[in-house]
């Protein structure tokens, strides 16, 4: 009776090695590193665009909102109420009476409802509103504000309106009023962006007639 010898099975030709060498698991993390970076670099520039349009978009509004506001205030007044002033990066400083009512009596002066509850506090007799340019003491940005004053030429309220308003000078003021006709021409212009064109927002009003 023979005895059959059991003999090692030879792999065959065509089998698949397994498992990675150190170059192959090198490559393909350099590969995952590129992808990752590339990725984070799109999600970045996707952030800073919405920042950007955020910014823009909010903006806009502030524009439209001082323009809607300073043109009923206009209406409210007279060319004889009107003060300019031109200040020394070349923009504007406009300052104006309304109509204002106390005890029944009423006069000239100042109108704000945010600085009390009575219309004594509200209406300020003698007092003006005045649209000016400030720096922002940070960074040296300029900005529209509305202030409030007293018959005694104090601040009593200031409001940042606009910002990023474009330089005076030779360029175009940020804040400008000028007299077309019968009318007050308004120019509110803020500077580009990172390289962005200046944006303008202008209307006319006519004030009414003392």
């Amino acid at each position: 009776m023979s005895t059959l010898s059991a003999a090692p099975r030879a792999k065959s030709a065509g089998s698949v090695r397994a498992g990675f060498s150190l170059v192959e698991l090198m490559a393909a993390i350099a590969v995952f590193g590129i992808v990752g970076y590339t990725l984070a670099g799109s999600v970045g520039l996707a952030r800073r665009a919405q920042t950007t349009v955020s910014r823009t978009v909010d903006s806009n509004v502030a524009v439209r909102d001082v323009s809607t506001r300073l043109r009923a205030e206009l209406k409210a007044t007279g060319d004889a109420r009107i003060v300019l002033a031109t200040l020394g990066d070349g923009n504007q400083s406009l300052s104006f009476q309304v109509p204002v009512e106390v005890g029944g009596v009423q006069g000239w002066g100042a109108y704000e409802r945010r600085l009390g509850a009575g219309e004594v506090q509200q209406n300020l007799v003698d007092g003006r509103l005045r649209y000016t340019v400030e720096f922002a003491p940070n960074n040296g940005e300029r900005r529209l504000v509305r202030q409030v004053l007293d018959g005694g030429g104090t601040v009593r309220r200031s409001e940042v309106l606009v910002r990023n308003l474009a330089a005076g000078g030779n360029n175009t003021p940020g804040f400008a009023i000028d007299e077309v006709g019968d009318l007050w021409r308004v120019r509110i212009t803020q500077a580009g962006r990172e390289g962005g064109a200046a944006r303008t927002e202008e209307f006319h009003v006519r004030t009414r007639n003392e």
